[in-house]
């Protein structure tokens, strides 16, 4: 749902990037905001260590029509999308929090602008490639539980 929620954000803001382009002031900002490698690699390796457990799959079956477009043939690719991507929307989401955040307070156009490449790097870079493997581990029919 999160991640949903975040590619929605990404759309409605580029609708209204325009309007928020004309009331932001031209001041420059900092550098760019850097993101925390080490939190990443505390998070990458937690849910690592949880999608393992075999308790949590144990009536999953991959199988969805899309699995040759989206690479989701087995589990294994599944939790390979998963691993490789939530750490980094995790992370990613702190900085793009940051920017709107610091927007809101200054309307500075050097924020905006970091805070529409953040937006749209999560949406297009991260949140496009896990959003099937998610849709896929939602939907009921992947699921069977009279085994």
């Amino acid at each position: 749902m999160c991640a949903s929620r975040l590619y929605l954000d990404d759309v409605c803001f580029l609708r209204n990037e325009a309007t928020l382009s004309r009331v932001s002031k031209r001041k420059i900002n900092g550098p760019l905001r850097k993101i925390d490698s080490k939190r990443e690699l505390e998070f990458r390796s937690k849910i690592k260590i949880r999608l393992e457990s075999p308790a949590i799959w144990a009536w999953f079956e991959p199988d969805n029509p899309f699995s040759v477009m989206s690479d989701l043939r087995v589990l294994k690719d599944y939790k390979n999308s998963f691993t490789l991507h939530l750490p980094e929307i995790y992370e990613e989401t702190f900085r793009v929090e940051s920017c709107a955040k610091d927007f809101m307070k200054s309307a500075s156009s050097s924020t905006l602008t970091e805070l529409a490449v953040g937006l749209n790097h999560l949406a297009r870079n991260h949140i496009g490639f896990v959003l099937h493997a998610l849709e896929g581990v939602t939907d009921e029919s992947s699921w069977n539980f009279l085994l």
